[in-house]
């Protein structure tokens, strides 16, 4: 990805990931330093895998017509992208899920 140079702290960077079907958006977190040149460290937005009751913003990355299907904390739908194939993502190793997560199989 490519940006403006002199990108400031308060600028979130946006990226949008064909393959899930949405914009991701980063914050920044910090400054480090690496090998001399100051950087800014930008994580995930923590409400970009909430559910739509946490982050109500997301109601429109969900493919599911019933949308308390989308409404996981912690695991994205990636169901409008798939044909309707109930699959999801969530951060590494589950983290930041609130809710329990089941899985059936049909």
């Amino acid at each position: 990805m490519l940006y403006q140079p002199f990108i400031t702290k308060d600028i979130n960077l946006q990226f949008v990931i064909p393959m899930m079907c949405r914009s991701l958006t980063y914050v920044y977190t910090d400054t480090v330093n690496d090998d001399g040149v100051t950087c800014y460290r930008y994580r995930l937005a923590p409400e970009t895998l909430q559910g739509i009751s946490l982050a109500p913003q997301n109601w429109c990355f969900c493919g599911d017509k019933n949308l308390s299907s989308c409404d996981i904390n912690g695991v994205f739908s990636l169901a409008a992208c798939t044909e309707g194939l109930q699959n999801g993502c969530c951060n590494a190793l589950f983290m930041q899920i609130i809710d329990t997560v089941t899985f059936e199989s049909t």
